[in-house]
Order: C-alpha cells, then sequence, then structure tokens
C-alpha cells in the first residue's frame, strides 16, 4: 500500500500533530501501511481509504492505537466494528457474484 500525502496529512490531523517532522512522517507511513495490511488480511479484500467510511476510520483508530504503542488492544476494542466491516465485505462479494 503506498501512503499519499493526502492520507498522511489526514492521518496527523486525526492525532493532531500539527508539527513537521520527517522521521514522524517516515513512522507514521510504516505504522499506516500496517495497520493497512492487517485490515485487508482480516476482511480479505484491500482499501483504497479514499472514501470516508468504516475501513478509513477503523485505520485511523488502528493507526492512533499503534502510535501510542497499544496496538495489541485495537482488535478487543473495537471488534464489533471490524466484525461489522468483515459482514459488509462479505456481502458485496456475495452480490457480485453471477
Amino acid at each position: 500500500m503506498t501512503v499519499s500525502d493526502e492520507l498522511l496529512q489526514e492521518v496527523k490531523d486525526y492525532l493532531r500533530i500539527t508539527w513537521d517532522d520527517t522521521t514522524e512522517d517516515k513512522r507514521l507511513k510504516n505504522i499506516i501501511n500496517r495497520v493497512g495490511a492487517y485490515m485487508e488480511r482480516v476482511t480479505g479484500t484491500s482499501f483504497t481509504f479514499v472514501e470516508e467510511d468504516e475501513a478509513k476510520q477503523l485505520l485511523f483508530d488502528g493507526t492512533r492505537y499503534a502510535h501510542n504503542n497499544a496496538f495489541e488492544y485495537f482488535q478487543e476494542n473495537f471488534l464489533g466494528q471490524i466484525q461489522s466491516l468483515q459482514f459488509k465485505v462479505a456481502v458485496a462479494d456475495a452480490e457480485s457474484q453471477p
């Protein structure tokens, strides 16, 4: 997954990171990539994270947890939202089948 400058800025805004630091930006991009890969793994699909939807919100929250060294609590605290996204993806896949 390639993290666009726009997505990086949206995450920084969400985390209230108002300063520019190339080291922090690199760290955030790595976190975004890891959280995005996690979401793709648990849902079985890929996301662009362009649309304002459940997937993007979960990416933001997962990044928030990982940024604060607490990602191990993300799945526990967001299990309902993760399962909802899994069901949404499964339904969309089923509807696209002939």
